[in-house]
């Protein structure tokens, strides 16, 4: 396994993103990037639920799900299950995502989206404030 770390500083968080490349028995090669925020000030892991004020959640799950139907040339949700794509507004928010100053990206690995897939599903939603 190759991994690459990488880290950015921004005002209130650091940002760690790490790459990781491993080959399977069949010499496939599987890549995963895994972003995460932490709070300078306390040391913990930020997640969509403590960015995004609890009155926008809703409106944050249906721009990712608008979002992954878009990405996925279907019409709701209910066709995204039946591409594996196990995101509806029951859903927790996603882990995995980038802070900009305007909008978060959503980074969506191929294992948690859908086999037919291939790579990595990135996505942008606007920074809800």
């Amino acid at each position: 396994m190759n991994n690459q770390n990488f880290v950015q500083k921004y005002k209130k968080f650091i940002y760690i993103k790490i790459n990781m490349v491993q080959n399977d028995v069949f010499l496939h090669k599987n890549q995963m990037n895994i972003s995460f925020c932490i709070n300078k000030s306390d040391g913990k892991f930020l997640t969509l639920n403590d960015i995004i004020p609890h009155a926008y959640i809703r409106d944050a799950k249906i721009e990712i799900i608008q979002k992954l139907c878009k990405e996925f040339h279907v019409d709701n949700e209910q066709q995204l299950a039946g591409l594996s794509v196990l995101f509806d507004l029951t859903s927790e928010l996603p882990a995995n995502f980038i802070l900009h100053d305007s909008f978060i990206t959503i980074l969506f690995n191929q294992d948690e989206l859908t086999s037919l897939q291939k790579g990595i599903i990135s996505i942008d939603i606007k920074r809800f404030s």
